[in-house]
């Protein structure tokens, strides 16, 4: 004998988390703006120098005067924070990644023009 349970649970429905804006925004699960968005950026020594990369569409590899122009572009659009990935020549990687953090080299050099190209972005320290 099957028993068969159909209730009408619940009698009602609760609507009032979505009755206003404000309030459908505030228990929405899901929210994706530019404030969420980090933009990866590979910095290549030398000058106007542009390198597509070929794994990433749209990314390119941008030497250092190109990043500041792209940081401030990016700044306007509302994007808030960029990372920064060196590119090391193959035969200069080491395990440790110690190319990247010698004093003015790529990591240590484009940081702080980044920055003061982009005065509202990163400075919350």
């Amino acid at each position: 004998m099957a028993v068969s349970i159909q209730s009408a649970f619940p009698a009602r429905r609760l609507r009032r988390t979505r009755k206003t804006d404000f309030s459908r925004r505030l228990v929405a699960e899901h929210t994706l703006s530019a404030n969420d968005l980090i933009y990866p950026v590979f910095v290549l020594m030398g000058k106007n120098r542009r390198e597509p990369v070929a794994s990433m569409p749209g990314i390119e590899r941008l030497s250092i005067d190109l990043l500041l122009h792209e940081a401030d572009y990016l700044a306007k659009l509302g994007v808030p924070a960029i990372a920064l990935f060196p590119v090391i020549p193959k035969d200069a990687k080491t395990l440790c990644a110690s190319e990247a953090f010698k004093y003015r080299k790529v990591s240590a050099s484009c940081c702080a023009p980044a920055q003061r190209a982009c005065a509202t972005n990163g400075r919350d320290y």
